[in-house]
């Protein structure tokens, strides 16, 4: 079984649902009618040589390029309820997945979701992350490349306490905890 849009906007926020840290108020764009868009974060990192960026502008990615990205929500998930995200369709229709193999997401995590992102085209592609100045004003319209998708949870006695989130996770960076040092 897999939540609606009534039974996701009657979980946020719930002790036995699910819901954002940074976010009081989830925005009803976000809500589809069984799952929830989520928006790009500015912070981007390449596994393979380590670099991290904040961007201030759309970010491109190189033709065939891969990079880690992550969700600007940060969110938290009761051992009531397990998650799957996945490439929304418009992404993959441009030749962008974000989302290749690490798209599950156990009961009681808590964190920022991080993204694989792929550029599959011969062309770059610019992503266009939330981008906000010095002064808190929104410069770039963030676009969301990804949904999230809530599914019930029986019988959970062990929460998610890994290493990448948990219910003792804060705010801090879920993609320098994946990148090895």
């Amino acid at each position: 079984m897999i939540l609606g849009n009534e039974a996701i906007i009657k979980a946020f926020n719930s002790p036995t649902g699910w819901g954002f840290n940074n976010a009081s108020v989830l925005e009803k764009k976000q809500v589809q009618p069984a799952s929830v868009d989520l928006r790009l974060d500015s912070w981007f990192t390449c596994p393979v040589n380590k670099t991290v960026w904040n961007v201030r502008e759309p970010f491109v990615l190189k033709p065939q390029g891969f990079i880690l990205g992550r969700t600007l929500e940060s969110l938290w998930l009761s051992q009531f309820l397990a998650a799957q995200v996945s490439t929304r369709s418009s992404a993959m229709r441009d030749g962008i997945d974000v989302c290749m193999s690490a798209g599950w997401v156990d009961p009681g995590y808590s964190g920022k979701i991080t993204l694989e992102i792929t550029n599959h085209t011969e062309v770059p592609f610019i992503l266009n992350p939330l981008v906000v100045n010095d002064y808190g004003i929104l410069q770039y319209e963030n676009q969301s490349y990804c949904q999230i998708k809530f599914f019930p949870v029986m019988g959970c006695t062990e929460p998610y306490k890994g290493k990448y989130g948990g219910p003792q996770q804060d705010e801090s960076d879920m993609i320098s905890k994946g990148v090895e040092k």
